[in-house]
């Protein structure tokens, strides 16, 4: 389903901010036929945001009274705000989302909390990657675990606590009887550690019949930043399978596989725009002069087509892959 699009006044740091909206204007905001058939009204940005437990508590009967697909929409369209804007706080109505009666609107709330980091949460979404009802939940609780175990891995949460989501990962993943996205999502989690179970799991997910743990694997490769998986991702980069050849290209950055450069760089000049974007940032995550000369002919090539987010994305590559390279390597725009 699409989301619906900020206000403008959320992307533009220049525009007057609204005053505050009281309980009555959210309330009508909420109710406003036109926001509950088409796009969201812009009231509900600000009136949703740093909501209080007490507003909350009033607003949930109202909240619970809307259309499924409704809610949905304005989960999702707050999640996008959310990354735009950092001053919005969406945590209370996120919590609320957490325990809604569709599936769909517990799936998004999950998105909505991408910012938050405590163990609490941590262990919420533990619950809801065994205990929800829909498989499609599970998946995207089991998912965004994979944050936690990272912040355990670096230090910035204690790994006594963390542990724990690892090993439930690694419980969902072994656990044949789970949904495959369910599944797929626990390994990619786990990929984010160094705990043992990890290397037998990425082959073994490899190895399976089922291509949607192909393509985890690869992803879990890159993410364990263990080079023995150099060859298999070397391998892949040429698979006629898109998602394959994509989180295999994606793997290659994160690995730093400098073999790699010559077949990224021939993707990087194909028609698939996912495929170029993901090589665009791994030719810069490998750096090297290779990789350089194919992301500055690709940004000349940008220019003159004035593509403004390929510009953007191309030189922020090469920024990367001049500062791996260990020295600045200057823009060249000449024919």
């Amino acid at each position: 389903m699409t989301t619906s699009k900020p206000h403008p006044f959320l992307d533009d740091p220049n525009s007057d901010r609204p005053v505050p909206v009281d309980f009555d204007a959210l309330v009508k905001a909420l109710l406003d036929e036109e926001s509950a058939s088409g796009v969201v009204n812009p009231t509900l940005y600000y009136g949703l945001s740093a909501l209080d437990e007490k507003k909350a508590a009033q607003l949930k009967a109202i909240w619970d009274g809307l259309d499924d697909d409704y809610r949905l929409r304005i989960i999702e369209a707050l999640t996008e705000a959310s990354e735009t804007n950092f001053e919005l706080d969406y945590e209370v109505i996120g919590k609320m989302a957490l325990y809604d009666e569709a599936s769909g609107v517990r799936t998004a709330a999950i998105d909505l909390l991408w910012e938050n980091n405590s163990l609490e949460y941590m262990r919420h979404l533990m619950i809801m990657a065994t205990d929800d009802v829909s498989a499609q939940v599970r998946a995207a609780a089991a998912s965004g675990l994979g944050r936690f175990v990272y912040a355990g891995e670096v230090g910035e949460l204690p790994i006594n606590e963390t542990n724990k989501a690892q090993e439930l990962a690694h419980t969902i993943f072994r656990n044949e009887r789970e949904d495959v996205d369910v599944r797929r999502r626990a390994l990619e989690s786990l990929s984010n550690s160094s705990n043992d179970n990890v290397e037998p799991s990425i082959r073994d997910a490899y190895a399976d019949a089922d291509r949607r743990l192909n393509i985890s694997a690869l992803y879990a490769m890159g993410r364990s930043c263990d080079e023995e998986w150099a060859d298999i991702v070397l391998q892949e980069i040429d698979s006629q399978d898109d998602e394959i050849r994509y989180e295999a290209a994606r793997a290659a950055g994160e690995l730093e596989i400098r073999e790699a450069v010559p077949a990224l760089s021939q993707l990087a000049l194909g028609s698939d725009r996912e495929i170029q974007e993901v090589t665009i940032w791994s030719l810069g995550e490998i750096g090297g002069e290779a990789a350089l000369r194919t992301l500055n002919h690709l940004l000349k090539r940008a220019v003159k087509r004035k593509d403004t987010e390929m510009v953007d994305a191309l030189e922020e590559a090469i920024a990367n892959a001049s500062l791996s390279s260990g020295a600045l390597y200057m823009l060249d725009f000449s024919d």
